[in-house]
């Protein structure tokens, strides 16, 4: 596995899955996670596992609680329910920011930690959320699972919290991958984790070998693409017949796309394996972020022209890092029927996710969002023929 995410650079599917293709890569790159001199890095196998981690740190205990945004996946909740604490939450508006009356108001004797989410890379108002916290002697989590080289301004999100999580693989091509980074010396982390097992990380690292043989960038698949793509498909079909087969025998295996909240806890202490950590080397964060913002402007300059959608975000403030073009449509799932019509993968955003933990009618507006947002791809292996023809298809009528 060393050096198969670098020969998938140049094979990557345009409208699927984020790339690491010449455009968006150097071989010489060197670069960090958004750190402090006394900063330490633990890399997991995703984003929940981040979370799990950095509550370990704090190491709370049952009668404490984490102040959660209502407007979530789970994937934030479960992990601190998993670690023995307590979970409350605080309104996040229509339009994807914090309540900051409303988050001080929850605030009560077990609150412990508040977690903020930076959605799609857009910060939050995070200096008078690090002033409050500081305030009520609260740990502070920036959660950064969207926002991988975005930036408040000049500053990069993740270093304001006492602790930042990542989710690596929403951003950049790997199998799987997520960070926490701790920025209080005085708590424990462990050095490392336990590499995950192959069967759970391989499957994905050959679909993304197959998507490209089926979409090469160069134009139609030719004999020998389609060849391989079928070859590949029966490899990574045995390959989880044999991930089903060890699960029934006893070993833990999870699939790094599950959506599922009933996850194996054993998962939660995997970290990252070494071929995808050294892979991160190979990307250039400025490249990155400059072709997704010139994406996410082209569709800005074109949402007069889109039918039965708006911007969440109209405005692109300097130096975020966008992981989608989000918007809102009235009817989401037709949406992105459409789309995927004209072979556009779109999403609607986190619209199966809805932790029984959270009563979602005390909090309409985080239910709004679940309802009505649809995530359109802006990654950086599409160009401005790309945005054209999803404009082209959002302006049908």
């Amino acid at each position: 596995m060393r050096h198969q995410l670098r020969i998938l650079r140049h094979r990557l599917p345009v409208l699927l899955d984020p790339g690491l293709r010449a455009a968006s890569v150097r071989a010489e790159a060197a670069w960090r996670l958004p750190q402090r001199a006394e900063s330490r890095v633990l890399y997991t196998f995703g984003g929940t596992a981040a979370v799990y981690q950095a509550v370990k740190a704090l190491a709370l205990t049952a009668g404490d609680k984490v102040l959660i945004p209502a407007y979530n996946c789970g994937h934030e909740i479960e992990p601190v329910l998993r670690a023995g604490a307590g979970v409350a939450f605080y309104r996040v508006d229509g339009n994807m920011r914090i309540d900051l009356e409303h988050l001080e108001a929850a605030v009560d004797g077990q609150t412990r930690a508040v977690l903020v989410t930076h959605y799609f890379g857009f910060p939050q108002a995070i200096s008078a959320i690090r002033e409050l916290c500081d305030r009520h002697r609260l740990a502070l989590i920036e959660d950064c699972a969207h926002a991988l080289f975005s930036r408040d301004g000049e500053e990069p999100l993740g270093l304001a919290g006492d602790l930042a999580v990542f989710s690596l693989r929403k951003t950049l091509p790997l199998p799987h991958g997520g960070a926490v980074v701790c920025h209080d010396p005085r708590l424990a982390m462990p050095a490392s984790l336990q590499r995950p097992p192959r069967l759970s990380t391989l499957p994905k690292l050959l679909e993304r070998y197959q998507k490209a043989w089926l979409m090469p960038p160069a134009g139609s698949p030719t004999a020998g693409d389609r060849i391989a793509f079928v070859a590949n498909r029966l490899l990574v079909d045995a390959i989880k017949c044999a991930r089903g087969a060890a699960a029934l025998a006893g070993r833990t295996q999870l699939d790094p796309d599950a959506e599922s909240l009933g996850f194996p806890g054993e998962a939660l202490d995997w970290g990252m394996d070494a071929s995808a950590v050294k892979a991160l080397g190979d990307a250039d964060p400025e490249a990155i972020a400059a072709a997704r913002r010139r994406n996410y402007g082209l569709l800005l300059a074109a949402a007069d022209r889109l039918t039965d959608c708006r911007p969440v975000f109209p405005d692109l403030p300097a130096g975020v890092c966008p992981l989608y073009f989000p918007v809102f449509a009235e009817h989401a799932e037709r949406l992105v029927r459409r789309l995927a019509g004209g072979a556009v993968a779109s999403v609607q955003w986190w619209a199966g996710t809805f932790h029984s933990a959270v009563s979602w009618e005390q909090f309409p507006d985080a239910a709004f969002l679940k309802r009505s947002v649809v995530a359109l791809p802006i990654h950086q292996d599409l160009g401005p023929a790309h945005m054209q023809r999803i404009v082209g298809l959002l302006a049908e009528r």
